[in-house]
């Protein structure tokens, strides 16, 4: 949620005047009433919190969507979109007592969470992203995704970017 929100923030920051317009534009309107409306029904429904949570999910991947899908991208409504979804989730979690003022902050301590539960250090995992880029510019492809299983069972989520291969805390992976 929280890396989501910094993502789109990311992307509304970067659209320079066009951002910043669709943010100001936003305010309580389209998918983001929605989304709070929902988070709201859940809560007058004698604290329904699964309903809550679960109000979340469809915003959340319209939010990737509109960042990551080459149609989200091209959307004529994209910045419109994500800055309306952004307000509803900001809006949303302040009401659920789940927001957070700082959100590199609370990212970076995901991370060093994520850490401690794999046991790894970060020069760790940036090594491991650099035998997985090795593996890969060899084409051993079976070696590359080696690394990332072996990651991701710790909880280490690899996401390849133009800018190159990054990591993100995740939810370990089972191996059954």
């Amino acid at each position: 949620v929280y890396q989501t929100l910094a993502d789109a923030a990311a992307v509304l920051a970067a659209a320079g005047d066009q951002g910043t317009a669709a943010v100001a534009a936003a305010g309580a309107r389209g998918v983001g009433v929605e989304l709070l409306s929902s988070v709201l029904c859940g809560l007058l429904d004698d604290v329904n919190t699964p309903v809550c949570i679960s109000a979340l999910s469809a915003p959340l991947k319209a939010i990737n969507d509109l960042m990551t899908t080459k149609a989200g991208r091209k959307n004529p409504k994209r910045l419109q979109l994500l800055a309306e979804y952004q307000w509803g989730l900001t809006a949303s979690l302040e009401l659920l007592g789940l927001a957070v003022t700082d959100t590199d902050g609370t990212l970076a301590h995901m991370k060093t969470l994520a850490l401690a539960r794999a046991g790894l250090t970060q020069q760790q995992v940036e090594q491991r992203i650099a035998a997985r880029a090795a593996a890969r510019a060899a084409t051993d492809f079976a070696a590359a995704d080696a690394v990332r299983l072996e990651l991701a069972q710790l909880g280490i989520m690899l996401m390849d970017t133009p800018q190159g291969t990054m990591w993100r805390p995740g939810l370990p992976e089972s191996t059954a």
